[in-house]
């Protein structure tokens, strides 16, 4: 396999897990937000 190719690949599954780390980091916020909230 090209260094090329593989390349490609890492960077595709790179992106996968940064879109789901930001999902679950979205998600985190909301959750602080709507604690935040229930207390003031």
């Amino acid at each position: 396999m090209s260094s090329f190719v593989r390349n490609l690949i890492l960077d595709k599954i790179y992106d996968e897990i940064t879109k789901e780390d930001e999902k679950r980091i979205l998600k985190r916020q909301e959750k602080s937000k709507l604690e935040k909230n229930k207390f003031s």
